[in-house]
Parts: structure tokens; sequence; C-alpha cells
């Protein structure tokens, strides 16, 4: 449609709107929501761990999934925190913050084993 005649129907916005639906716009982009600030995974087992060694084998393939999403998207944490809910719902929770960020996993497994 001609310019002139979209001026017609939509005024002083009708230059705009035309370039709009070519697909043409130089506004610069701005994201729809802020960048994730935390990161967490949780699991529930099938049944109650009571083997040691099993459930650190768990929180350190837990934690490098973990860390795999941070590095994909260039971040690194601070404060780590580990939350346990036993069977009978009741739950324990420890947290320790690191002097420097990382987005290494090794590094937070030397500070969950303070917790």
């Amino acid at each position: 449609m001609p310019l002139e005649m979209l001026e017609l129907l939509l005024g002083n916005q009708a230059a705009t709107l035309r370039q709009f639906a070519r697909g043409i716009d130089e506004r610069p982009l701005i994201p729809a929501r802020e960048p994730q600030k935390t990161f967490s995974h949780q699991e529930t087992f099938g049944s109650d761990l009571t083997d040691e060694e099993y459930a650190e084998a768990a929180l350190r393939r837990m934690a490098d999934s973990l860390f795999a999403k941070v590095r994909e998207e260039g971040r690194s944490i601070r404060t780590l925190t580990v939350k346990v809910r036993y069977n009978d719902m009741a739950e324990d929770q420890l947290s320790d913050s690191l002097l420097e960020p990382t987005d290494l996993e090794t590094t937070c497994m030397v500070a969950c084993a303070r917790c």
C-alpha cells in the first residue's frame, strides 16, 4: 500500500508501522527478563539413601549437572546451599559462601564438605 494512503489511515505513525510490517525495527533489543540469579538442582530418590558413599556420588552428579548449566550461561556462583529432606518430610539446610565466585564444581564440593 502506498505510504500516502497509510498516512490517511494511520497519521504520522504510518511510516514506522509500515517498516514494522516489513520486519524492520531499529530500536535496541531489551531482554524480557533479568538474567537468572539462582541455579538449583533437586532430586527425589525412589528409596531412602542410607549409603553415605552413594549419597556423596549422587551429590557430585547433581553438582556436575548444575555447574554445566552455570558454565553454559557464562555465570559463576558464590553461595552453595544443600537441603536434605527426610522420609518424615523434615528438612535440614546448610549454606556456605565462597570468598570468590566460581564455575567449578570441585571448588564447591570442598565448600560442601564444610557444610
